[in-house]
């Protein structure tokens, strides 16, 4: 990733560009903002100037809070339109698609908008449980994935 990143339309420059080499880097990060701050703006932001090879897949939770398979039905086609696969089979669960993302060879940022919402106690989908944090946490297992949330 080049050291100059031109961000001068972003919301915040400064930290937009920090984020971006942050991800490069393979970090995940907690974006954490009030509603009406320009979270989805920053998103918006950091999807525009990804660097051309990562595999960008995006959900916003709150849209997806009680429906877990919408959710990873999203993700499963953002893949395909990466021209991702593996082996030409679709991965039947979160935990062996983000096997599959891993495998790619090249790097991955997973944005999800509103994560709060699956923390929620109402409504959320019970698939949102112990081993879909768990699975999410496989992201620090490698430095071409990064997670933003």
């Amino acid at each position: 990733m080049t050291t100059s990143i031109s961000c001068h339309h972003c919301l915040h420059p400064s930290f937009t560009r920090r984020l971006l080499r942050a991800l490069w880097k393979g970090q995940s990060i907690n974006l954490i903002a009030a509603p009406g701050q320009g979270r989805q703006r920053v998103l918006d932001d950091v999807m525009r100037h990804a660097p051309k090879d990562v595999i960008l897949l995006y959900a916003d939770l709150l849209a997806y809070k009680s429906n877990f398979s919408g959710f990873f039905r999203t993700l499963k086609r953002q893949m395909r339109y990466a021209n991702c696969s593996h082996h030409g089979e679709e991965p039947e669960n979160f935990g062996a698609f983000l096997t599959c993302v891993r495998s790619q060879g090249r790097p991955v940022w997973l944005l999800l908008h509103r994560f709060d919402a699956i923390l929620e106690h109402s409504g959320v989908d019970p698939a949102y449980n112990k081993q879909f944090f768990t699975d999410l946490n496989t992201f620090n297992e490698s430095s071409k994935m990064a997670l933003l949330c």
